[in-house]
């Protein structure tokens, strides 16, 4: 009952994002280990069906994002996951945190073990088990650092999980939804970290929260292969294009996962009282 009761409670605390536009709260007391513990109020954002918090601090923005959609949950997991954070202005420099990576990092890992059965069912009879857990479980053995981007287009370095920059990100399961959190460098002074925002107090800051779509080994070079017009199989007629069309399935998928994931939502720091 006093679950139920918490769940009720928190499901009041969510309310529709409107134009996109979210205001922090400041706090200094989050710890990123991908549990709920220290939020309170989300807003819900229904172009991805998820719950979305965000507080800062004078040092550091915080994120958390929960969802108990599958489809959600798989993008993230398979395509991989980038948030995007650059401050107000035209010439203030952009910032990309990925994790997790996404299938093209460890695809034989997700084949293996992230679904059951691996091999040999019928799409209709026996459509195969997402197990979100053993994919957080492959994602965190085989990806083992945070990429980032910027703050040119063409700049990007692959970080440690306890760098010195204090980025951190993390994700995994909390009362049987995914949730992944993101803590990342804000304050004015680049001496603590070359990749900060370096905003003022009640600044405005620009996130996107972006995974774009993966087309699988087996559907590339699907014109032809190994001296055979149909994707390297005798007797066949060739398949779906490279580049799938909008609006054209790709026999046999999960389609959702070949469509990109942006969103965008503008930030509005909170100061200390």
């Amino acid at each position: 009952m006093k679950r139920l009761s918490l769940i009720l409670f928190t499901s009041l605390l969510l309310f529709s994002c409107k134009n996109n536009k979210v205001s922090s709260t400041f706090r200094n007391d989050i710890t990123i280990d991908a549990k709920l513990d220290d939020w309170e109020k989300f807003i819900y954002i229904k172009d991805i069906n998820s719950g979305f918090a965000v507080a800062n601090n004078d040092s550091f923005l915080y994120i958390v994002l929960k969802t108990n959609d599958q489809k959600i949950v798989r993008k993230i997991l398979m395509n991989g996951l980038t948030v995007w954070l650059k401050r107000k202005g035209l010439k203030s420099a952009k910032y990309g945190i990925k994790y997790p990576l996404g299938m093209a990092q460890s695809r034989k890992g997700y084949d293996q073990e992230g679904f059951t059965p691996p091999h040999g069912f019928n799409r209709k009879r026996n459509k195969p088990k997402f197990d979100i857990n053993k994919m957080i479980k492959i994602t965190k053995k085989q990806q083992t650092g945070i990429e980032i981007c910027g703050p040119e287009k063409d700049d990007f370095i692959i970080l440690g999980f306890d760098n010195k920059d204090g980025i951190r990100v993390s994700i995994g399961t909390y009362e049987d939804q995914f949730v992944y959190e993101l803590r990342y460098p804000i304050y004015n002074n680049t001496d603590y970290s070359s990749y900060s925002l370096n905003i003022k107090p009640r600044g405005v800051i620009n996130l996107t929260l972006e995974s774009r779509a993966q087309l699988p080994e087996f559907h590339k070079g699907i014109r032809g292969g190994f001296n055979h017009p149909g994707a390297g199989f005798p007797n066949r007629r060739g398949g779906v294009p490279i580049s799938t069309p909008p609006g054209r399935k790709i026999p046999g998928a999960d389609n959702s996962m070949y469509r990109d994931l942006n969103l965008k939502l503008k930030i509005k720091l909170a100061e200390s009282e």
